[in-house]
C-alpha cells in the first residue's frame, strides 16, 4: 500500500513500490520505508525488484528503524526464496525462474530431475521434482524450483546460500549430502542435478 507515500510526494520505482536507497531512505531523506511497500535490489540481476516476503520485510524494518535513529546500516541485495503448500505438496522457487532468467541472460539453461526423497523402502518415501536454472557460458547459478515433501524447503535454502556465495551450478555434484535412510535418499536430488550440469561442460 503506497497511498500514504504518494500523498506525501514520495517517489515510486518502476515496480510501483516505494523507491529507496540502500539505507532505505525514500526520495525524502528524512523519511524511511520498509516492508511490503518497497523495492529491493535483486542479487542476481542487480535491478530493483518487488519481492513482498515477511523475511525481507523483517530485515528492512530493523535497518530502516536503526537508520532513522541515527545508525548507518545498509540493505543488501536479496535472493527471492518462496514456498507454498497445498494438499500435502510443497513447492519452492528460489532466485530467478527460467522465464525471468531468459529475459536477462540469453544463455540461460536448465536441468530437471525426479528422485525419491528417501530410500524407496522407507515409510513416507515419495517423488521429488527439481529444476536448476543456470548460465551456459559461466555456470552461474540463477535459480531453482522444487516440488515434494518438507525437504524441498531445505533444498531451496541451500540454493539461496549458493547464489549469495556466487557458486557455480555444477558444484552441487560435489557437496556431501546427508544420507539417513528414514530421512534422506542415498543420492540427493541436488547431486543428480549437479551431475547433469557438470556433464554439459565436459
Amino acid at each position: 500500500n503506497t497511498d500514504l507515500a504518494v500523498s506525501c510526494g514520495i517517489e515510486l520505482g518502476h515496480t510501483n513500490a516505494i523507491k529507496v536507497n540502500r539505507k532505505l531512505q525514500t526520495s525524502d531523506q528524512y523519511i524511511y520505508a520498509a516492508g511490503d511497500c518497497i523495492e529491493v535490489i535483486n542479487k542476481i540481476t542487480g535491478r530493483p525488484n518487488y519481492i513482498p516476503l515477511a523475511t525481507l520485510a523483517h530485515d528492512a524494518g530493523h535497518i530502516a528503524g536503526s537508520n532513522a535513529a541515527g545508525s548507518n546500516e545498509f540493505m543488501k541485495p536479496v535472493v527471492k526464496n518462496i514456498a507454498v503448500s497445498f494438499f500435502g505438496l510443497n513447492v519452492t522457487q528460489v532466485g530467478l525462474s527460467y522465464k525471468e532468467a531468459a529475459n536477462f541472460f540469453d544463455d540461460t539453461c536448465f536441468v530437471t530431475e525426479i528422485s525419491n526423497n528417501k530410500v524407496p523402502v522407507m515409510p513416507g518415501s515419495s517423488k521429488t521434482f527439481g529444476k536448476i536454472i543456470y548460465r551456459k557460458s559461466n555456470k552461474q547459478l540463477l535459480g531453482a524450483s522444487f516440488a515434494g515433501r518438507n525437504e524441498v524447503v531445505g533444498h531451496a535454502d541451500l540454493i539461496s546460500a549458493l547464489i549469495h556465495a556466487g557458486t557455480e551450478a555444477d558444484l552441487l555434484s560435489e557437496v556431501h549430502y546427508n544420507y539417513t535412510p528414514p530421512l534422506s535418499p542415498f543420492i540427493n536430488i541436488l547431486s543428480k542435478l549437479g551431475r547433469k550440469i557438470k556433464k554439459e561442460f565436459k
